[in-house]
């Protein structure tokens, strides 16, 4: 029998699994590796969005960062440019990271982190 209540968490070289209420609802998963992701879509938790409207936001959000801030508030002064660069800078650091974690690691099975793969 498989378990409905258990759900695998997503995270690249994550191998947890968290429980869930309700199988069927949406939830905030808190997996012990430190990710909290949606029980439904296994994406990054949402507060207040639809599972399926996320990428379409997260898309708009990031356009708007780029372009219709500025067109909205007038020009970026250069502190807010420099912090919104560091910002995307980070953020695709951190999507390269987790591509490499992919490709190059595993969980260690005795404290679940992800280590590099022999």
């Amino acid at each position: 029998d498989a378990r409905t209540d258990l759900v695998k968490c997503p995270s690249p070289g994550c191998t947890l699994r968290v429980v869930v209420a309700d199988p069927t609802a949406v939830e905030k998963c808190d997996c012990g590796c430190g990710f909290s992701f949606c029980s439904q879509c296994k994406g990054p938790w949402h507060y207040l969005g639809e599972c399926d409207d996320i990428p379409e936001l997260s898309a708009k959000w990031l356009t708007w960062m780029e372009q219709g801030r500025e067109q909205q508030s007038g020009d970026l002064d250069e502190r807010a440019a420099e912090r919104f660069a560091e910002f995307k800078r980070r953020y695709e650091e951190q999507m390269a990271d987790e591509q490499w974690k992919v490709a190059h690691c595993k969980c260690c099975p005795k404290c679940m982190r992800p280590v590099e793969k022999t």
